[in-house]
């Protein structure tokens, strides 16, 4: 599985990094959205046969790195919110033996509820006004989450924002 994930991940992110560095009018932009959701839609078939057998690939029995790689792959199966909660369930049950990563469980907590229209607790997804600047989407008791966020190890939504400006600059200049 190791192996699998790599080439998944490579894949993903490589059709990811294509959409966003590519200037190029000539290239079709839809043409490469379509491809990234198969890719996205073939790893997810990929993830959930491995998930049905062998469970959350946890911190102690896969590592770190591999724990992470199928979370990241997880957060992109937005077509499928039924894994991604079979996925969040198994996370949570490991978050107090430290066997996920607590902001990757948060990430995808907050990634389900947005994908069911839900309001999100820790401020980790984003989206694009007309202008194509970065807000956080809905928010459960947006007063309190930057206490939430510290406590899992994310810095505050104001710096989150500030960062996600700064790579859409770095973006645009190369």
């Amino acid at each position: 599985m190791k192996s699998d994930l790599r080439v998944m991940y490579k894949e993903d992110q490589d059709i990811q990094n294509l959409i966003i560095n590519t200037s190029d009018e000539k290239v079709n932009k839809s043409d490469l959205e379509k491809k990234k959701y198969t890719v996205f839609r073939t790893n997810c078939n990929t993830l959930k046969s491995y998930f049905k057998e062998y469970g959350y690939p946890t911190i102690d029995a896969n590592g770190k790195k591999i724990s992470h790689t199928f979370w990241l792959l997880v957060q992109h199966c937005d077509h499928d919110t039924d894994f991604q909660k079979a996925v969040l369930k198994a996370m949570k049950k490991e978050l107090k033996d430290e066997n996920v990563d607590k902001i990757d469980y948060a990430y995808l907590y907050d990634r389900v509820q947005v994908n069911i229209g839900k309001k999100q607790l820790y401020g980790t997804q984003v989206g694009y006004d007309e202008n194509y600047k970065p807000y956080i989407k809905k928010l459960k008791k947006p007063s309190t989450v930057n206490k939430r966020r510290k406590e899992i190890g994310l810095n505050t939504v104001e710096e989150y924002i500030e960062e996600i400006r700064k790579i859409q600059t770095m973006n645009s200049k190369s």
